[in-house]
């Protein structure tokens, strides 16, 4: 990128259980692109002249559905995102001109400049998700940035976000004014609750949960948050 050019790539998070996600191409790439999908609970449709063992066994098990032919307009009917993972280039420019004219997210494999949709190197832990990019320049040094920021982040967070999230909604159920529930939410996100979380003691994580926003928290509950992100 230019000294002083904006980029125009957005961080966002995409909402996979809003429809179809198509994948063209049936190798190892597209395998890790199908695993990835599947991860978020895609429903997932493959399309590929040939496709690995492991792809067709996917699809034994129901857990995808594949066409084993070459990939036509019709296959983005309907689709809300479109990766490309095959070696040959016409098929690669095509697939991406086609979701563009309509609208679709489209990802070419190792082609950022066919995509206007890309993959970021993911961490995850519970509700806590950690996406980095180069922007396509370099999907190495994204997972090596991502794997050493991955480091810094201990089961306390994971937990954290997964308790601040339940009372989030106890507010919102509860029908605290917007502001001041906002306000209760950010005065339990601070140093204090993730040293008590990193601490991994139910007892005194409820006990600052009720100091902090005036609601009990079910300690049997806690524990289970607890040990759910302690073990991994």
């Amino acid at each position: 990128m230019a000294d002083g050019a904006k980029s125009h790539w957005l961080p966002l998070f995409f909402d996979a259980g809003s429809g179809t996600c198509l994948v063209v191409g049936g190798g190892k790439v597209a395998l890790r692109k199908i695993e990835t999908l599947m991860e978020y609970g895609c429903d997932i449709e493959v399309v590929a002249k040939e496709a690995i063992s492991e792809i067709q066994g996917l699809a034994q098990k129901g857990k995808i559905q594949l066409r084993l032919r070459e990939a036509s307009l019709e296959d983005l009917e309907g689709k809300v995102l479109v990766i490309v993972a095959t070696d040959d280039n016409r098929t690669n420019r095509l697939l991406s001109s086609w979701a563009r004219q309509r609208g679709i997210l489209c990802n070419v494999v190792d082609s950022p400049d066919l995509c206007n949709v890309i993959f970021p190197a993911v961490f995850r832990n519970g509700r806590i998700t950690l996406a980095v990019s180069t922007e396509g320049a370099s999907p190495a040094l994204a997972a090596k940035l991502r794997d050493s920021l991955a480091r810094e982040i201990g089961p306390a967070w994971a937990i954290a976000a997964e308790i601040i999230g339940e009372i989030r909604i106890r507010l919102k159920e509860e029908k605290r004014e917007g502001r001041g529930r906002m306000e209760l939410l950010r005065g339990l996100a601070q140093e204090e609750f993730l040293e008590c979380c990193a601490r991994g003691n139910p007892e005194e994580i409820a006990k600052v949960v009720f100091e902090k926003t005036g609601l009990e928290m079910d300690l049997e509950r806690a524990r289970t948050i607890v040990a759910q992100f302690q073990k991994k």
